[in-house]
């Protein structure tokens, strides 16, 4: 590689490029945080005794304590709302039948 080609290099596209992968290593946080918020939802759903279900249901309001301690950008914080929303509204109707 040549100096001129050096010259011609801007440093926003080196760090646009480091920005889009955050961005996608944050979503994909997200995302997988609403899978696993799923996972223990069903978990709750499946168990067959009092102390299985206990169990689970502590693991869910773990993961809720993770998913609100989450770090995301501004673009992000709807979603982010969304489904942390949805995960504690779940809670607090099986705790009602509890």
């Amino acid at each position: 590689m040549d100096g001129s080609m050096l010259g011609r290099l801007k440093p926003s596209v080196i760090f646009e490029e480091k920005t889009k992968k955050d961005e996608g290593e944050e979503i994909e946080n997200l995302i997988q945080a609403s899978r696993i918020s799923l996972y223990w939802i069903r978990m709750v759903h499946q168990s067959e005794t009092d102390d299985e279900r206990d169990i689970n249901l502590i693991k869910l309001e773990q993961h809720i304590a993770y998913i609100k301690s989450m770090s995301l950008p501004k673009r992000f914080k709807n979603d982010h709302k969304d489904i942390l929303e949805e995960v504690q509204g779940f809670l607090i109707e099986l705790k009602k039948e509890i």
